[in-house]
């Protein structure tokens, strides 16, 4: 009978024991990604490429803008990759999840990259915001 209630008892524990295991597990497997908002703040145009590259093509997003008035395009970026150095501006590249025109008023979710130097400068690169791809 003792052996019997023994086994039972550890039977039950090592139930609650994966159980409890295996939500951990979940749970440290499941990750939000999080995304930054960079506004323009340069005096370029900035577009929005299949890959790091100008010459991978443009996703059919409008171009970026800052039009020093105080409203900006911006984009909702998820981490960064080194791609195609242009004008020998560095080779910072942001991926895009969001656009947002004019101050934020309007909006498109094309998916693609945009060079950093032309959107700030790199400036979220280098304040570590934007986690690497």
């Amino acid at each position: 009978m003792k052996s019997t209630l023994q086994r039972r008892c550890a039977a039950a524990a090592a139930v609650a024991a994966l159980t409890v295991g295996g939500i951990g597990l979940a749970a440290g497997t499941a990750s939000a990604t999080t995304t930054h908002r960079v506004w323009m703040s340069t005096s370029f145009e900035a577009g929005v490429y299949y890959g790091p590259s100008s010459t991978s093509g443009k996703v059919g997003a409008d171009d970026l803008q800052n039009y020093h008035n105080g409203t900006a395009d911006g984009v909702d970026v998820d981490c960064w990759a080194t791609g195609q150095n242009i004008e020998n501006h560095g080779d910072v590249w942001y991926h895009v999840t969001e656009e947002w025109y004019y101050g934020g008023y309007a909006s498109s979710d094309f998916r693609g990259w945009v060079y950093g130097a032309f959107v700030d400068g790199n400036a979220a690169f280098h304040s570590g915001v934007i986690p690497a791809c």
